[in-house]
Formats: structure tokens, C-alpha cells, sequence
């Protein structure tokens, strides 16, 4: 996974993407789901800076369907996947999914201590809001989320 980040900064897409794709195969064949998923979440941000949003989308779905088919699909790296679809949900303007995925995400994520997770989840969340029209409810958020980091 290391590997696969170090190219995609680097510029090495095609290289990352097999990179990534063998970390996810490995992980997943040793049952670190938590490296796997984390895999996913970087290979799909690696397609999204491409503009390959349908991949991304399938890369998530992907990562939900191996930890289902494990009994796991209360696992709070699975917040990653959610937030990720909610992120991809909100660039198709599909706001009411995009909610939905990313309120998901954030539950997951609380739910591990993950910080990482919900912070994202939050971020796109406020955007998700305020493209609704619901401003006062995006400042609440925010005051919630000042609150957790002071915690």
C-alpha cells in the first residue's frame, strides 16, 4: 500500500494502480480487511483525481461486498467506503445519497475512534448541507465537530 501511495505521488498512476490493486488482493487474502480497505480508499482517490468516478464508485462498492462477505459490515474502516461513496454521490449532485452515505461513514468512523474517517465524513457533509439550502444545520456541524476535536 506504501508502495502505491509513494507512485501516485509521484505521478507513477499506472504503477500505484497495480501497486494498490496487489495490496488489496494480499490484504484481503490474509484477512487485513483494515489494510484492504485501505487500499480501496486510496486507489478510488487515485481514480478520482483521473476523473474516473464510475471506477471509484465500483472500487467502493467493492470494499463493501468483500467485508459483507466476511460478517463484517460493522467494521468502522468500512467508513471509508461510505464516505467515499457520499463524496462521489455529491459530485453527481445526487445530495440526498451523498447525505446519506456520509452520515454512514461518520457513524462508522465515530464508532472506531477513527478521526480520520469522520473528519472526512463531516467535511463532505457541511458541502452536502449547504448545497441543500440548510446552513443552519451545516453550522451545527461545525460546532460539533470543534467540540469533538477539543475532546
Amino acid at each position: 500500500m506504501s508502495l502505491g501511495s509513494t507512485y501516485a505521488a509521484q505521478g507513477a498512476t499506472d504503477k500505484a494502480e497495480d501497486s494498490l490493486r496487489e495490496a488489496i488482493q494480499l490484504s484481503s487474502t490474509c484477512h487485513n480487511l483494515r489494510t484492504a480497505l485501505l487500499a480501496i480508499r486510496t486507489l478510488a482517490n487515485l481514480y478520482v483525481e483521473q476523473g474516473k468516478l464510475p471506477q471509484a464508485w465500483q472500487l467502493y462498492h467493492e470494499g463493501l461486498r468483500i467485508s459483507n462477505e466476511k460478517s463484517l459490515a460493522a467494521l468502522p474502516p468500512l467508513g471509508f467506503m461510505y464516505v467515499g461513496l457520499g463524496e462521489l454521490c455529491y459530485e453527481w449532485n445526487d445530495l440526498h445519497k451523498a447525505r446519506e452515505y456520509l452520515q454512514k461513514g461518520i457513524e462508522l468512523g465515530q464508532r472506531g475512534g477513527d478521526i480520520k474517517i469522520w473528519l472526512l465524513g463531516y467535511a463532505g457533509l457541511m458541502q452536502t448541507l449547504l448545497a441543500l439550502g440548510k446552513s443552519s444545520q451545516t453550522w451545527s456541524l461545525f460546532t460539533e465537530v470543534e467540540e469533538l476535536i477539543a475532546l
